[in-house]
């Protein structure tokens, strides 16, 4: 019984290991493409909750560097 419990810690690792690489990729490709607008972030992955993001309201490469602001389902920012 003792090794079924060492296996299932190591397997609950292993899981939180593996999530802790999604989220960085997810982090990843928010920060390196961003939205033009809270509105369109929310509708890419209707998954996102509310929180803080990039987005760059003039468009990737063009004019000012993406900003951070709180975006919300209801799709308006709040700058931060």
């Amino acid at each position: 019984q003792e090794k079924v419990k060492v296996i299932e810690t190591n397997f609950h690792a292993t899981i939180g290991d593996m999530q802790n690489q999604i989220n960085e990729i997810e982090h990843h490709r928010l920060v390196s493409n961003p939205s033009r607008t809270c509105g369109e972030l929310m509708s890419s992955d209707p998954s996102l909750e509310n929180g803080i993001y990039y987005i760059d309201p003039d468009g990737l490469r063009i004019g000012d560097p993406p900003i951070r602001v709180h975006c919300e389902k209801s799709g308006c920012p709040l700058a931060h």
